[in-house]
């Protein structure tokens, strides 16, 4: 299985630099995601520990929203696993690059 998958993204670099460019997109999307759901979480803690309240533990309790924050990082692995994700992307856009600039 992993040959395939070689091959295809060495068949033509312009797939490994399209695919390296969703996941470094996807990866700050999910950073930033979470950047800004840790912000309104600690604002509204502070409000809340102001008025005698308990602090809502994550961002689905605090906003209700009607759809799923499951994929919003909330801990630090899950930061990490979107910054991995961005690392990653940067590296088969570079790779592809250099892979075209070299044999095609």
């Amino acid at each position: 299985m992993w040959d395939w998958i070689i091959e295809h993204l060495y068949d033509e670099p312009d797939r490994m630099i399209a695919r390296g460019q969703a996941c470094a997109w996807f990866g700050a999307l999910l950073l930033l995601a979470g950047v800004v759901g840790w912000a309104i979480k600690g604002m509204a803690s502070v409000v809340q520990l102001r008025a005698a309240q308990v602090p809502a533990q994550s961002l689905a309790e605090l906003l209700g929203l009607p759809f799923a924050t499951w994929w919003i990082p909330e801990s630090g692995f899950a930061f990490f696993a979107a910054a991995l994700l961005l690392g990653f992307g940067a590296w088969l856009v570079a790779a592809g690059s250099q892979l075209r600039r070299t044999y095609y």
